[in-house]
Formats: C-alpha cells, structure tokens, sequence
C-alpha cells in the first residue's frame, strides 16, 4: 500500500485523516503525539502537516518568506489565517508566554513579538521541529490548510472563516472538498471523528491529506522560497 496522511492538531493531540492511493482506502484517526502519527501502522510515505516546519533565527516582520508569499495569494480576509512562527531561541518558553515574547524581541533588532495564540501552539510546533531532519527532508511537509483550498477552489480564496457563525465556513469547505475524491468519504469522516476533533480540524486534515496526495504525485506545488525551507506546500 501506498498510503499518504493529512495532518490537523486538534485539542488532545492531532487528527490525521490517511489514504492509499492504490486501492482508494481512507482512514482517520486521533493521536497523542505528531510522532504516533509518523510511526503509525500505515507508514505513510507523505504527511502534509498543519505546523510551521522550519523557523527563523532572527525574527522579521510578517515571519518567513513562506508565510508573507501566502498571505498575498490568499488576499483578505483569509490571509490573516496565516500567522508568524516563533523563531527557535523562543520555542523553549512553551509554558512562559513574557520569556517566549523577550526571546522573540531579543532576536533582532526589529524587536518582533509574537501573539499569545501563537504560544498556545508552542508544543506542537516543539513536536514537529524537533523530528529527525532526515524525515523533515522526506516525508513530513509543512502545508496550511487555506492555501489547499485556495488550490482545490481553482485559485480562489475562500469566502468565510471556518469558525463562521451559523457554519457557513464550514460548509463552504465541505463544498469544496465534494470537488475532490473525498467527496466519497466526507460525510463519514465527519460523523464518526472522536471525541476532542472539531469538524473544523476535521476539515483542514482532509484537505491537508488532499495537498498530501498532490506532493507524492507531483513534487512541486510550493509557495516559492528560493529553492530553501522552510517551505508551505499547497
């Protein structure tokens, strides 16, 4: 089997939404750990991750190239979805957000900060960062789900938040993601996903995975960063 895995953190852990792209098989699960997921038993030969991979030394403003490029593909409003990763001197700080914000300040002379929603993902950006280079290099790539909807929607961002109120962002998404070969798949995702994965996370791993078929196939839908990581695949 030839299995490939989107990747979504969730509130207890991460939701990976898996699919072999020999026999059309899908699975999808929770996990502890980012490196549960890697070791699972589907050994998957791509995983498309919902986690900045590759940080700054020096902190600049608008974060990595990567993630400046992104935001002007997506345009507003969806471009404030992309945040600005901790540069590495900050990431031990993961439980003391004024010691990550001196950190982040002290690493240029831009005195960058960083929002407490980006220190909340801390562990989780610990997790993937922390994961042997050799499998950064080759099987694990960071993706952000919006840009693989901007891909699957023709190049067009989409309209609403996926935390819009009365769903309509999360239907918009569903929409889209009826376009691809999860339309099959969908529903059955949704309903049975456990206890702790919102359908919002459940929503970006399935569109993460999509991205994750299209880096196996066709290893070079990238947002341009040139030719050095850290890179977002889309």
């Amino acid at each position: 089997m030839s299995w490939v895995a989107g990747v979504d953190g969730c509130k207890d852990g991460w939701f990976a939404v898996f699919f072999d792209t020999e026999k059309t098989q899908h699975h999808a699960d929770r996990f502890d750990t980012l490196r549960d997921v890697v070791d699972s038993w589907y050994e998957p030969v791509v995983l498309a991750v919902d986690i900045p991979i590759g940080l700054l030394e020096n902190a600049e403003n608008g974060g990595r190239e990567c993630d400046r490029v992104a935001r002007r593909l997506l345009g507003q409003p969806r471009a404030c979805s992309v945040f600005s990763p901790p540069v590495w001197t900050a990431l031990p700080y993961e439980t003391n957000y004024r010691a990550a914000l001196k950190a982040n300040r002290a690493s240029s002379p831009l005195r960058v900060g960083i929002p407490k929603q980006c220190h909340a993902l801390f562990p989780k950006i610990r997790e993937a960062n922390v994961l042997p280079s050799s499998e950064l290099n080759k099987r694990i790539f960071e993706v952000h789900p919006e840009l693989c909807f901007y891909e699957i929607n023709d190049g067009k961002a989409l309209r609403h938040g996926k935390k819009a109120k009365n769903g309509v962002g999360i239907e918009e998404r569903c929409r889209v993601l009826r376009r691809t070969i999860f339309r099959d798949f969908l529903s059955e995702i949704l309903a049975l996903r456990p206890r702790g994965v919102s359908k919002d996370d459940a929503v970006d791993a399935i569109a993460a995975c999509w991205s994750a078929i299209r880096i196996q196939a066709i290893p070079r839908q990238s947002i341009p960063t040139n030719d050095k990581p850290p890179t977002i695949w889309r």
